[in-house]
């Protein structure tokens, strides 16, 4: 299984992941099935920003109404593991509710691309996915 995503905006999200220092970054994605077109910054509403992530509901909401009006569709979420690895935790496992989200995972200069799946391979909770650059 493959995602496209722009070489740009990779490199976008690199930068940010970078620029928190030890703080988790995270956003939403914007795109369809296959391709994610945008990410969308959302403040992280975690208590803990430095070992988790939560995306602010408020923030959350508005990204999704202002998606929804440009008709397009939020296909994942991405978040940063800035003293980790680019692999989900057990907590990102647990919180993989909703299934067929993009998951991209951010770290040591690196990104790593999930799909949420029930009986995944990766953690009970993620299959892998390629990402294609363009």
């Amino acid at each position: 299984m493959r995602c496209a995503i722009s070489r740009w905006l990779l490199e976008s999200l690199l930068r940010e992941a970078k620029a928190a220092h030890s703080r988790e970054i995270c956003g939403v994605l914007l795109g369809r099935e296959g391709v994610i077109e945008e990410a969308v910054p959302v403040a992280n509403a975690a208590r803990d920003p430095e070992r988790s992530f939560l995306l602010d509901p408020a923030a959350h909401l508005a990204a999704s109404r202002t998606a929804r009006h440009a008709g397009r569709a939020i296909v994942g979420h991405y978040h940063s593991h800035p003293s980790g690895r680019e692999e989900p935790s057990y907590a990102d496992a647990q919180a993989a509710q909703e299934q067929g989200l993009y998951w991209l995972i951010i770290a040591g200069g690196g990104a790593r691309l999930l799909i949420s799946r029930r009986g995944g391979e990766i953690l009970g909770a993620f299959g892998g996915i390629e990402i294609e650059l363009f």
